[in-house]
């Protein structure tokens, strides 16, 4: 089965923002797609953790007081990105994030590292397509594609 959905205008696109965390600088991108991400492209081994890094982001005063989702993406095999996702409110790396495979999908098409559509692989293995239909990166319609898989329930 595939899904298809359409996501609201992104609002608040920065790209090239730069910040201070444990006495690293870090570079990415800001982006609100529903929920504010900041993109970083960095490698990250499958077997390395994104907890400290993503936490000390996630919490920088810069997005305070409310935080962000922090996305590390890089390439990946046959043109895909791979996409690990720090979410707040989680707490910690989750296996997919639909907004931030926009957020990352935005970034990347900003710094001309990819073009829509951009198809990403999340932490799960799953895809996610990215498209847009936008000539700006700031006013773009997006919508992602991908296979649903039923990952968990409560109330």
């Amino acid at each position: 089965m595939r899904v298809s959905i359409e996501m609201r205008e992104p609002r608040g696109f920065t790209s090239g923002l730069s910040l201070e965390v444990g006495g690293e600088r870090v570079q990415g991108a800001s982006v609100d797609t529903g929920v504010p991400h900041f993109v970083v492209f960095r490698p990250i081994r499958p077997e390395e953790s994104i907890e400290t890094l993503g936490r000390a982001l996630r919490n920088h005063p810069h997005f305070a007081p409310d935080g962000t989702n922090v996305n590390f993406i890089q390439e990946g095999a046959g043109g895909m990105l791979d996409i690990r996702t720090y979410e707040r409110g989680v707490e910690g790396e989750t296996l997919a994030c639909g907004t931030g495979c926009v957020a990352s999908a935005l970034a990347a098409a900003a710094q001309e590292r990819a073009r829509s559509p951009v198809t990403l692989r999340t932490r799960s293995g799953e895809s996610i397509r990215v498209r847009s239909r936008a000539t700006r990166v700031a006013r773009p319609v997006s919508a992602s594609r991908g296979t649903p898989v039923w990952s968990s329930s409560g109330s």
